[in-house]
């Protein structure tokens, strides 16, 4: 089945969208996170994507993280969510424009084995927050809300 967002394009071409979309930081016993070579970008980022058709945002991080990761994830928690469009607008390298509004999630709780497609994931690995690889900018701001959220507790709005 064709995904909404190429039913989209269909319609308007490469010109900007403003999307739902959701992320996940995703931890190991260690307080590592999981990170994932993207294949658009070629850099690091954490698993999430653009929302579906008749799809919750909590729905979206499941089915995102199973395709782009291979895991299921138990609970998850949101800890912030992004709307700057200085970070958030987004070309990608066939020319589409999109403008986030990102919803970011946190789990400890996950189960399965790491698996790339070789399509959107091309290396998946796990980071510690002290020495992460390189990031896509939007990818490296919600990582920084995540510490946010850790020291204070409240939900981040960035």
């Amino acid at each position: 089945m064709e995904s909404y967002i190429s039913q989209m394009r269909r319609l308007v071409g490469s010109r900007l969208m403003i999307l739902p979309g959701t992320t996940i930081i995703i931890e190991n016993q260690h307080g590592e996170i999981l990170l994932q070579m993207r294949g658009d970008f070629k850099r690091w980022g954490v698993p999430g994507g653009i929302v579906e058709e008749d799809e919750s945002l909590v729905d979206n991080i499941r089915r995102e993280v199973l395709e782009e990761t291979g895991l299921t994830v138990g609970a998850v928690k949101p800890f912030g969510m992004a709307t700057d469009p200085e970070y958030l607008t987004v070309t990608y390298p066939n020319g589409d424009v999109c403008q986030f509004h990102v919803l970011h999630f946190h789990t400890r709780q996950w189960t399965g084995e790491l698996r790339c497609d070789g399509i959107e994931t091309l290396e998946l690995g796990w980071f510690s927050l002290e020495e992460m690889p390189p990031l896509l900018d939007h990818m490296k701001r919600g990582i920084a809300a995540f510490q946010d959220y850790q020291k204070s507790g409240e939900f981040q709005l960035f």
